[in-house]
């Protein structure tokens, strides 16, 4: 078609048309956006009804636990479980990988692109602003925040319109957040998904272990794997990118040089809680360095509320001691433990466990002749004491008849 226009007035950069005889007005296309593209959480899935229903409850939750508790599958599992008309958005911040950890600037860069903006301000002030008046405008969102490390690393990402996750090896208090630790799973949890009582107790109940352990049973459906994960537990519990070991190491890896040494010589205790007194005595520090250090472990989730070590952490513990600790500086700790026990009572069976401190060989095996002579001057000791209590008491209980 022809068109012919008749332009009276041109005054600076505004023409005045007389007549137009069509107009053509062509759209911009529509943004495109990436606001579904959350991985699927794991098939091995099972349990944890409680935690997602409180996670439905609150708009900005901080789900936090040891290594291999299956926090982000959780997450994952309440995303698919939910509708969020807005989207979903995850960054995992690797806050524990020091290659890899990121902080708030990729993360809102990477959210302003998946809202659908191509030119991301340079100024990471900026770019949060340009986030937060883009999901302003959203329907309801999920919001991930992965495996942070510090409340610093996702300040800028905080909305208080969405629905805002976070997960964490620590608990970011920082943070004006629920607050949701993850334990252990259930022990009928555990079998359903490692297909076994006895393995899903040899896992400590523990999901990744579970998870990893379920993998191997469908390589060789007939192996002992029940026999395999009691003689070697930690070297067995890793498959394909899974491994338990190396979960627990970069949270004992975000710990301070003098929280190494407190992790490795208090995880000698094997039985009962840990007491302020008895994590001194084994560590050779005062209570109060004591006290928080323990507070240190239990916020990073190493050590349990109850101040206790799960099991698959504590031969971790024990590896690392092995590994870093002389066998004078590991006898020195027992020395200083069984000095602050009150042996008025049969104490002595009860402490006898942690006393089994274990040497590797080279093939990774335990070399029985050195966890002998680790313990001979434990056991010497602790019989020696026992006793005497034993006579004492026996004395006191004479006097009192006569």
């Amino acid at each position: 078609m022809k068109v012919n226009n008749e332009i009276h007035d041109n005054r600076g950069n505004t023409v005045q048309a007389g007549h137009i005889d069509s107009l053509h007005i062509t759209s911009l296309a529509p943004l495109t956006t990436a606001l579904n593209g959350l991985p699927p959480s794991a098939p091995s899935f099972a349990g944890r009804t409680a935690e997602l229903a409180e996670l439905a409850k609150h708009n900005f939750v901080v789900v936090s636990g040891l290594g291999g508790i299956g926090k982000t599958e959780l997450v994952l599992r309440f995303a698919e479980n939910n509708d969020f008309p807005g989207g979903r958005l995850l960054w995992n911040f690797h806050g524990y990988d020091d290659s890899k950890r990121t902080g708030a600037s990729p993360a809102l860069a990477s959210f302003v692109r998946a809202l659908g903006i191509t030119q991301v301000p340079q100024e990471e002030a900026e770019t949060a602003v340009l986030y937060r008046s883009l999901v302003a405008a959203r329907e309801p969102m999920l919001i991930v925040l992965d495996n942070v490390r510090s409340a610093a690393q996702i300040r800028p990402l905080v909305v208080a319109k969405h629905h805002v996750v976070v997960t964490s090896r620590h608990l970011l208090t920082g943070l004006d957040a629920h607050q949701l630790e993850l334990r252990v799973l259930p022990q009928h949890d555990a079998e359903r998904i490692a297909g076994d009582t006895e393995i899903a107790k040899l896992c400590g109940r523990l999901p990744l272990a579970l998870q990893i352990m379920s993998a191997l049973r469908k390589t060789d459906p007939g192996h002992d794997w029940v026999g395999e994960l009691r003689t070697v537990r930690l070297g067995l519990l890793r498959h394909d990118d899974l491994d338990v070991r190396a979960a627990f190491d970069l949270s004992y890896r975000a710990l301070t040089i003098e929280q190494q040494r407190f992790f490795r010589l208090v995880a000698m205790q094997r039985t009962g809680m840990i007491t302020v007194v008895n994590a001194a005595a084994l560590a050779g520090v005062s209570i109060p360095e004591a006290r928080r250090h323990l507070r240190d472990l239990r916020t990073a989730h190493l050590l349990e509320e109850n101040n206790r070590f799960h099991d698959l952490v504590q031969e971790f513990a024990d590896e690392l001691r092995d590994r870093h600790d002389s066998l004078q500086a590991v006898i020195a700790a027992g020395d200083r433990f069984i000095d602050v026990q009150d042996y008025s009572s049969s104490a002595a069976g009860r402490y006898l466990g942690w006393l089994l401190i274990s040497k590797l060989d080279e093939a990774g095996h335990v070399d029985h002749a050195a966890r002998e002579e680790a313990t001979r001057p434990y056991v010497h000791q602790v019989t020696k004491k026992y006793f005497l209590t034993l006579q004492k008491t026996f004395r006191e209980m004479w006097a009192d008849e006569s």
